[in-house]
């Protein structure tokens, strides 16, 4: 029996915002987690307050993942029902260790890469989901 799968948000941004060591800078940092938390919450309102929310690190790298979780835990305030969404497929894919990421233009996914991360993906949004 096929059910229609109830709405998800899922944003990944924060590769390219904290990359080439801003994600060292404090003052960058503390503006990343500011417009962050607003974006979600802004997106967020647009959805009923049932919908689960992800926020994505990966595939390319996981430097903003301790971010993300800064941001997770401002919006969890707000009473968004927010979760982490591992995408980092490893250092064989990263863009941190100089190699061609994920083997697409400019270091981005190819689509092969894209199936690795929907791969990893499908079982964490069926966990919480309980697809």
């Amino acid at each position: 029996r096929l059910t229609r799968p109830r709405s998800v948000l899922s944003i990944s941004t924060g590769t390219n915002d904290l990359c080439c060591g801003r994600w060292t800078n404090g003052s960058h940092q503390l503006h990343y987690l500011s417009t962050y938390v607003g974006f979600a919450r802004s997106v967020a309102a647009q959805y009923p307050e049932s919908t689960p929310f992800f926020l994505a690190h990966g595939p390319m790298t996981d430097n903003y993942k301790p971010m993300l979780e800064l941001v997770r835990s401002r919006l969890l305030q707000y009473g968004l029902r927010v979760y982490m969404l591992d995408l980092y497929l490893g250092p064989d894919y990263s863009v941190d260790n100089g190699k061609p990421g994920g083997g697409g233009c400019e270091g981005h996914p190819s689509a092969d890469t894209h199936q690795l991360v929907f791969q990893k993906a499908l079982p964490q949004l069926q966990k919480v989901l309980k697809w």
